[in-house]
């Protein structure tokens, strides 16, 4: 409970408004008449009646809300991120890092709230569809796998900015996580060689040594639905 406490104290301190409950039906309800730009979920405490996967879950049954859970148990933190949630933090609390994680969550949904409307996205050499999962390089039709397209998706959403290893790899599985470093190279190298003219000079998709990747064609989106 004094974590909670804190948490409300802080998240009020920096301007945002913040609601709580100790119910999980009592936190549904919240999600459907306020619709809350994102909820923290504490687990691994006895007074919530389910823990935090099991609350990731359900409320992913019903909405796409962006979720932060907290949690003392690495199991418990890697099986709420395969059931939904967008990022966990470690308890001790780091309350600075939750801070930072919050504002960058709600710049991102921000970002994908508009972009979700957009549909094709075009640049010198490259036409993407994402309704129909297209991918044009030049006049040549390119087929990516489910996790390619996945992978070419979420760094054309963010272009331009450098992606960390760790995110590249959220946006190809749930499953996956640092350790599985040599998996996102295979990705890399496969998806250069069908989107890059030169794989060996790539131009779309830039490597930021110790950091991770961008996508940083010139272009844009044309529109969509």
């Amino acid at each position: 409970m004094a974590l909670l406490k804190r948490l409300e104290e802080v998240l009020r301190e920096r301007g945002y408004r913040v609601g709580k409950t100790y119910s999980l039906d009592q936190a549904l309800w919240q999600l459907f008449h306020y619709s809350p730009q994102l909820v923290i979920i504490q687990g691994d405490t006895t007074s919530f009646p389910l823990n935090g996967p099991e609350a990731c879950r359900r409320i992913r049954e019903v909405s796409r809300v962006p979720v932060i859970t907290l949690s003392s148990s690495k199991v418990e933190r890697l099986r709420s991120l395969e059931l939904g949630a967008d990022d966990s933090l470690p308890r001790p609390l780091d309350v600075e890092e939750l801070l930072a994680r919050v504002a960058a969550l709600l710049r991102r949904t921000d970002r994908e709230t508009v972009e979700s409307r957009l549909s094709i996205y075009s640049a010198p050499g490259i036409w993407v569809n994402f309704d129909s999962h297209e991918v044009s390089i030049g006049d040549k039709v390119v087929r990516l796998t489910p996790g390619e397209f996945r992978l070419l998706e979420y760094s054309v959403r963010n272009a331009g900015q450098i992606l960390t290893h760790e995110q590249l790899l959220e946006a190809i599985s749930a499953h996956l996580s640092r350790s599985n470093m040599g998996v996102l190279r295979q990705y890399i190298s496969r998806l250069r060689g069908k989107i890059e003219v030169d794989p060996a000079l790539p131009s779309l998709i830039i490597t930021h040594r110790g950091l991770g990747y961008s996508f940083s064609p010139e272009g844009g989106w044309e529109g969509g639905s």
